[in-house]
């Protein structure tokens, strides 16, 4: 048995509900934790001392925690929560632990790396840079192939974005006037929590997660996605793969895209050459073919688990 535990984010709960394989993958979803609760494991992680596990209060989650047997597969789906992992490590049964992220390292996660355990533990992340730097098994960023029923399209804006704040919103500043003074209609959502919900310069800002379910309903009604990577991230953002498997253009401002095989121009355009609107105008008018399931293949999140469940030895 394969079992993923994994935050209550929306957008994880999308992805992870495409696997196929519903007899032997369980889905064990992890409450996040607010308020104080929050606040002492921001403090926490900060100072590099433990002051609350979220696990460690869950009945539920213990319960499950009993039933893993020593050969099962456990993967942790994206947990920045250091306690968290310690916790489960600490209490598994199984012998292997996988440990996925699906960020980029920030300052504290680093310390997940220094875990004291006899069991073995796999990293394994999609950005090319982290795997180099921490030795990390790389993969291919993540989707989901789409339910038939959802895939009727309306569309009525020319470019979309949504995403976190992380230093973005000059460059999407910048890039949002630039378009609307070109004539085409845009619709950009920055989320940050630290910031009062309006509209600052014709961008919407929200302090709370966006369900994936609108912004599924938001990605058909566009015609071209945004994808703005962050400072220091080496690999694709999930817009991109978004655009391969929802058959949407992209606009994004990581050039390393054209390395990849399903890289044509007609479908990706760079925003290092949006020098004219004569040069987007041709980009928007030139159709694309839908990407091929060998294609969306290697992206696909039952692709995704096997290649996981498949490391079985730490890299030397």
């Amino acid at each position: 048995m394969i079992y993923i535990f994994h935050d209550n984010f929306s957008y994880s709960r999308y992805i992870l509900n495409g696997i196929k394989d519903k007899q032997n993958v369980t889905l064990i979803e992890v409450p996040l934790p607010h308020g104080l609760k929050r606040k002492l494991l921001k403090w926490g992680e900060r100072l590099s001392i433990s002051l609350y596990t979220p696990l460690s209060h869950n009945k539920e989650k213990k319960a499950v925690l009993r039933m893993i047997k020593p050969e099962d597969e456990v993967i942790l789906f994206d947990f920045w929560t250091y306690e968290n992992v310690r916790y489960l490590i600490k209490h598994l049964k199984c012998n292997t632990v996988h440990v996925w992220f699906w960020n980029t390292l920030n300052d504290y996660r680093p310390r997940i790396f220094s875990l004291s355990t006899d069991k073995t533990i796999l990293f394994h992340t999609f950005d090319p840079q982290d795997a180099n730097q921490h030795e990390m098994f790389l993969h291919n960023q993540i989707y989901r192939l789409p339910e038939q029923k959802n895939l009727a399209t309306y569309e009525i804006y020319d470019f979309f974005f949504i995403g976190l704040n992380k230093g973005r919103f000059g460059t999407l500043k910048e890039l949002n006037s630039r378009l609307l003074e070109w004539g085409y209609t845009t619709k950009f959502i920055i989320v940050d929590r630290h910031e009062k919900c309006g509209v600052i310069d014709g961008i919407e800002i929200r302090n709370k997660e966006v369900d994936y379910n609108e912004t599924l309903q938001l990605i058909r009604q566009s015609k071209v996605l945004v994808d703005c990577t962050k400072t220091k991230q080496s690999g694709i953002t999930l817009r991109v793969i978004e655009g391969l498997f929802l058959n949407k253009k992209v606009l994004s401002n990581n050039s390393a895209i054209k390395n990849l095989p399903f890289y044509t121009p007609s479908r990706i355009f760079f925003m290092n050459e949006l020098n004219d609107k004569e040069t987007l105008k041709r980009f928007m008018r030139t159709p694309i073919l839908p990407a091929t399931e060998e294609e969306k293949k290697p992206y696909d999140i039952n692709h995704w688990i096997q290649e996981i469940v498949n490391t079985k030895t730490p890299m030397s």
